[in-house]
Formats: structure tokens, sequence, C-alpha cells
């Protein structure tokens, strides 16, 4: 550290003097606690200076601090001679100069990471791997790992409390140990993996698993009847109420005794008397509908039952009854023998009623109408005949069978002349709209003469 004092060489008396002390530090390192020193002189009085002095007694003196590598600091110092002799001045400069050094102990350092999943599925096999590393300097000796698992996480085929003694880990040396673990409490599951070695070294690793649980649902639909030897149309249902995934999904519905497999969506195969699908995985709140077309050739209830599986042993079932019953489908024709009678002339009416339908009709009842222009003369048929008037009701028959049709006959005798029309009602059980009808229209016709003379009031119709 270099001092430089600079001044005029001669000035009159009575006027100030101007020094200026320049404290450079010449050298490549720094220089600390530099203090610079001024006692003043007793023929001089101190005036200003700039910058001020730390203190000024006993003398002037400048705490300057560190000055860095080549930095420098300039004071300006002001005095009045008071005396006709001489100034002298005097300044110094102090400060210290040192070296630090640093030594690094080497010293071991483990880290501690385990690796798993974040999420699994109640009764899920999940993956741990824990890695120990020394990133030290130095060896660890006395390595010991261990793993606390909490409720609801057991360790497959071992404790639940895991040790391992690793021994001596070099500088980046590492090692590693997997596991398996079941999951069998849903939540929230954590613990903590520590590593310690000799010289109190302990480290730790967290983990955290959510467990949710898959809910395993199935629905199966029908129409509730259906008729014999149409399709019967099933909507099949599988979904996922719960909280996880499930996977491996499968779906099976046996066929039905006495019915016959027509088709199925979404890759539904036949396999062993039973339909089956593959479903595969189903996220959280999800479903798949699969379709199922099925037939009974015969009457009576056909009881549709399905099972669907999912991984660790999920199963339900569901069911759907459907009613197979035939339609019945009554018609009625009427035949007369002579659609043109004269009066007193006999004819013959002939009912007959077929069942078109897919089911026997029950409590048949036939009543017939006899137009005012005839007299009914006798009736019979599939059942015993009632005449009220111009009415001819039968007795009901309890079943009509299928291609088994009944007839019935009205004997009549043309009465008196006019536009006659016959009307017949069928009614049965089953038909829920109303009795099926039907109407035959003739004409009577008198050619006595009697209504030769009768005047005609209708020309347009003629007599």
């Amino acid at each position: 550290v270099r001092l430089q004092v600079r001044v005029q060489a001669s000035v009159e008396p009575g006027k100030e003097l101007e020094y200026r002390l320049s404290v450079k530090n010449n050298s490549p390192a720094a220089a600390h606690h530099v203090r610079l020193r001024n006692p003043l002189n007793a023929s001089v009085q101190f005036v200003r200076a700039t910058p001020l002095p730390t203190s000024r007694e006993p003398e002037l003196v400048w705490e300057l601090g560190t000055l860095k590598a080549n930095e420098s600091r300039d004071i300006v110092l002001v005095v009045l001679p008071t005396g006709d002799g001489d100034v002298k001045n005097c300044a110094r400069v102090q400060f210290e100069h040192g070296q630090c050094v640093t030594t690094t102990l080497a010293r071991p350092k483990l880290n501690i990471v385990k690796q798993g999943p974040v999420r699994a599925t109640l009764n899920d096999a999940v993956s741990y791997r824990i890695e120990v590393r020394n990133v030290g300097a130095a060896e660890a000796t006395g390595v010991v790992l261990s793993d606390q698992l909490p409720e609801g996480l057991e360790a497959v085929g071992g404790p639940k409390a895991m040790q391992w003694d690793i021994g001596t880990l070099k500088p980046g040396q590492v090692r590693a140990v997997d596991y398996q673990a079941l999951a069998k409490k849903k939540g929230v599951l954590n613990n903590v993996a520590v590593v310690t070695a000799a010289g109190k070294i302990r480290e730790e690793a967290h983990s955290s698993l959510t467990v949710g649980e898959a809910q395993l649902l199935l629905k199966v639909e029908g129409p509730g009847r259906a008729a014999p030897g149409k399709p019967i149309s099933l909507r099949l249902t599988v979904s996922n109420a719960g909280d996880a995934a499930t996977g491996n999904v499968a779906l099976s519905c046996p066929l039905p005794a006495k019915t016959t497999f027509l088709s199925a969506s979404d890759g539904g195969r036949m396999t062993a008397n039973a339909v089956q699908w593959t479903v595969g995985s189903l996220p959280p709140g999800s479903a798949r509908v699969m379709q199922l077309a099925l037939q009974s050739a015969e009457a009576g209830e056909v009881v549709v039952k399905a099972a669907s599986t999912a991984e660790h042993g999920q199963a339900v079932e569901g069911e759907a009854r459907v009613l197979v019953e035939g339609a019945v489908g009554l018609t009625v024709d009427v035949d007369l023998k002579d659609p043109t009678l004269k009066v007193g002339a006999a004819t013959l009416y002939t009912v007959t009623v077929h069942n078109q339908g897919t089911a026997p009709a029950t409590d048949v009842r036939v009543v017939a109408t006899v137009p005012p222009q005839m007299k009914v003369d006798d009736a019979q048929g599939a059942s015993a005949a009632h005449r009220t008037g111009q009415e001819v009701a039968f007795e009901p028959l309890p079943s009509l069978a299928l291609g088994s049709p009944a007839r019935y006959q009205i004997a009549v005798t043309g009465d008196k002349s006019g536009e006659a029309r016959f009307l017949v009602q069928v009614s049965a059980k089953e038909l829920e709209a109303g009795p099926v009808t039907k109407q035959r229209a003739s004409t009577v016709y008198d050619t006595s003469p009697e209504a030769a003379s009768t005047p005609n009031l209708n020309p347009e119709k003629g007599p």
C-alpha cells in the first residue's frame, strides 16, 4: 500500500495550506484495516478535510477499511499556519495483509429415492423401488435401509417392517431394492423409507398411495312381453360405479331354455351355449352397453340371466324376465246362400270365426243380429244358440285354437221386402279393443199381387 502526499513547496504566512493525500493498494491482493494517521504540527491549525477524519484527537485518523487490489482513496486536508517557521507535516499509513485457505473434510452423504405408483385399486399388487446413493466424498459405512409399511399395505412374501443391511457404499455407488405390496385398504396410505449410516447419518424418502375401489354393476333389460317366434331384444349394461378403474371385465349370458340365439353386438359370440363378451377395462364412472337378440318358439316366461366378472374376483349378476305370449287375431267370414231372397223363401247364413293370431282365444262369444226383413228359423254351430227376437247369441267357446275355425249357421226366411243387413259380433277375453264385427247385405223382394199394386213411394230406388 503506497501513500503519496502533495502540497505547495512554499506559501506566504497567514495563508492556508492544502494537502492531497492519496492511498493506493498496488498489490493484486486486498489490504485490510487500512488506517491513515496524520498528527498536526503545533504551528498549524486544522481548517477542514474531505472526507472528514474518523477522529481528530490526539491526531487526525482516517479508517479506510479494506482496499481491494489497485483500489485508491484520496483525502484533501487544509490547515492554517500559525507561526513564522516552516511547516512540516508527516502522514503515515497502516494496513493488514492476510491469506485464507480452506481444507475440505471428506464426508459421506446419502441420498434416498423411493419410486412407486401414486394410485392403485383395492387388492392391486403395487411395485416399489428404493435407491440409496452415496453422493458424498467419502465412503459410508454401516448403511441400513428400512421401510415400515402403513396399515392397509402388505408386503408380498415379506414382513410388514422390512430392513436391508447394505453395508458400505463408496462415493458415487448406488444400491437398489425392489419389492411388491398388496393394497388392502381404501384411502391415502403414507409411509417413510429411512436409510442410516455411521456418523449419525439419516435420510428419509416419503411416499403416498391413494387406493380406490372399483364397483362393478350389471343391468339386464328386456321388453317385458314378446310374441312366440318374434325377436326378443335385450340390453345388457355393465358399468363401474367406483372411484378406481377395473380391468379384465368379461360378460356372459347363457341362453335360456327353449330359446334360439339370433345376434349380439360388440363382438359377442356363442360359446358352450352362452353368449360371451370381452369388455376389457372400465374407468371410474364408465359403462358399456351390449345388445342381444333371442327368439322363443313357445309361449311362457323366459328368464335371461347374465353374469359379469373382473379382476380381483369381482362378480355381479343381473336378470330380466320376458313373458312370451301369443297374440289373438280373430277374423269373421259371413256367407249367404241366396243374396237375393224372395219373400217366403228360405236361405242360410254361415258364420266362420278364424283365429289367425299366435295364441288361442278364450271365452269366444258370437252374437248375430238378423235383419227385420227376415224371420229366424233355426240356429246351430260350435256352441248352443239362444234366440231373443232378431238376435241369436251362441254360448261362449272356452278356447279357439289356431287353425281350428268355429262355424255357426242361421236359417232364415224372407219376411218382407227391403234391403237387409245381417250383423255379427265376435268377442274374446284377449280383445281389449272390443269385438270384431262383420256385416252382410242382401235384398228381400216380394212378387205377390199385393206387392205389385203398392205404389212406389221412392222411385229412385225402384220396386
